[in-house]
């Protein structure tokens, strides 16, 4: 949920909102890390928001 909540917030440009999102699904599910490390990585340099 959290995770799909942070792409929502990437498509509408809210980055602070996004990155709350992402590092919440981060902590309530640990095997989903790498991925959100890969999300917000790209996100700061806006491959992700193309």
């Amino acid at each position: 949920y959290h995770a799909h909540l942070g792409m929502l917030y990437m498509s509408m440009g809210k980055d602070d909102q996004m990155v709350q999102e992402f590092r919440t699904e981060k902590a309530l599910f640990p095997e989903s890390a790498s991925y959100m490390d890969f999300l917000l990585k790209n996100a700061k340099t806006g491959v992700a928001a193309k």
